[in-house]
């Protein structure tokens, strides 16, 4: 449980934090909503199905298509965070690799990297076991470790808040500077 937590944690931090704010803050509201919607319907029909296959499909790329920034940012900024270890991003980028999703793995890399755990392994979806390559090279996940992972991502949200809190303020006083020229 905690590693599975600790998963969504990192996934989340990018999909449900990073990515909204910064399609907001490049593309206003409206950019966040289409971006929410894109990553809910990936959520909900972009697993494999015989049901959903074609538009699942097309929900997936569009999600790993919206993804590919944040997720790194996010990555990025988990890796900064002062706290715990800094690992090489060689070896996160190699952990990353495995994983079945192409921006999931660099977040769920860094996290593992950067805590000192090994998450990955062995997943049931449906009942059908489905095992993941295995990430970082630390213990295994414990319930402090949520705590943990909660608190890196807390911390590396806030600073992308903060930085886009402050670059909307210097380009407005930019832009008013300009209009007063």
């Amino acid at each position: 449980i905690s590693r599975a937590a600790i998963e969504s944690i990192a996934e989340n931090s990018s999909d449900a934090v990073i990515a909204p704010m910064l399609y907001g803050a490049l593309f206003g509201g409206r950019g966040a909503v289409l971006y929410r919607a894109i990553n809910t319907m990936d959520a909900m029909v972009g697993h494999k199905s015989a049901t959903y296959f074609r538009f699942g499909r097309v929900a997936a790329r569009l999600d790993d298509f919206g993804n590919f920034f944040p997720s790194r940012i996010a990555a990025a900024l988990a890796w900064l965070v002062p706290s715990g270890m800094r690992p090489s991003i060689t070896s996160i980028l190699s952990d990353a690799a495995g994983h079945p999703s192409p921006n999931a793995g660099v977040v769920e890399s860094t996290y593992a990297h950067k805590l000192g755990l090994t998450l990955g392994g062995k997943n049931f979806y449906r009942g059908i076991p489905e095992e993941r390559a295995r990430m970082g090279s630390g213990c295994r996940p414990e319930a402090i470790d949520v705590s943990n992972a909660a608190q890196l991502c807390k911390f590396s949200d806030t600073i992308f808040a903060g930085f886009l809190l402050v670059a909307g303020l210097l380009i407005s006083i930019y832009a008013r500077g300009r209009e007063n020229a």
